[in-house]
Formats: C-alpha cells, structure tokens, sequence
C-alpha cells in the first residue's frame, strides 16, 4: 500500500525531501492515506479530492 510521497498541493517528494518540478501525483499512486493496509473503494475520496487539487496546482504553476 504504499506510493509517491505528496505534499498537500499533490507535489511528489523526492528521498531527500525536495519536491521533484512538475510532478504530481493523486488516487492511488500517493501513498500514505491509509497506511499499510486500504479496503476497495476507501480511497475514493483521496482520489477525487488530490486529482482535483494537482490539477489546480499544475494549472497555477505551469499557466
């Protein structure tokens, strides 16, 4: 159950902790939501709010 290390506006942090330039990420492929262990469908919710939030970020900061 694990995946991309995001911030709150969906940025994926690299190893050292510095957020990788126009990369995001949201649903399934962010990790830690929900630990070690997801039921089906508990991360609809992270998908739909994250997708929306990295579209909005990548809009702002590529547009």
């Amino acid at each position: 159950m694990g995946g991309l290390k995001i911030d709150t506006h969906t940025h994926v942090i690299n190893e050292a902790g510095q957020i990788i330039p126009g990369l995001y990420a949201a649903g399934e492929v962010a990790g830690g939501l929900h630990a070690g262990n997801r039921l089906g469908g508990n991360s609809l919710t992270d998908i739909f709010t994250f997708g929306r939030i990295a579209v909005e970020t990548a809009i702002l900061e590529h547009f």
